[in-house]
């Protein structure tokens, strides 16, 4: 079974109906104090609002860092440099990469700046600045990016296309 992203996954009504029986048993106590009822019921019911706000706060939240997280590792396929073929291979990694980058994979860049295969976007963006010092005559210059979700790092050498 899925569940839809921002919607209820079956926890929040509990959790909002959770609180009732103690909202009820402070209405009684207060009833006998001689409080009036509606009095009783409006604060109740700014209780049971503020409950509900924090909720969907929290939901928005956790929608957000979704977001956030799924165009972080969103994949390319074009470098925004063009004019310059290179193979691009991983010589390092440092910690995790979640996308599961390793030594010795390689990839090749067109002159058109096609990639062989998509790559996430701050590899893409340490890769354009690397072309483009490569393109000015310094290939085999190696760049790294850094996991915006983990404390990982990963270390790309650029060198010469293959042929």
């Amino acid at each position: 079974m899925t569940t839809q992203r921002g919607a209820f996954s079956g926890w929040e009504p509990v959790m909002l109906l959770g609180p009732l029986p103690g909202l009820a048993a402070v209405a009684a106590l207060v009833l006998v104090s001689g409080i009036p009822t509606v009095t009783v019921l409006g604060v109740a019911l700014i209780a049971y609002a503020v409950l509900w706000a924090g909720v969907t706060e929290a939901k928005a939240a956790a929608k957000s860092q979704v977001a956030v997280e799924e165009r972080a590792l969103e994949l390319q396929d074009i470098v925004p440099i063009s004019g310059f073929a290179a193979t691009i291979t991983v010589t390092q990694e440092v910690g995790f990469c979640p996308l599961g980058f390793r030594p010795g994979q390689t990839w090749q860049v067109d002159e058109y700046g096609k990639v062989s295969r998509p790559l996430c976007r701050p590899a893409m963006t340490a890769l354009a600045l690397g072309l483009e010092e490569a393109a000015r005559g310094a290939p085999g210059d190696q760049v790294s990016c850094r996991c915006p979700l983990k404390q990982g790092e990963v270390v790309f050498a650029i060198g010469s296309p293959a042929t």
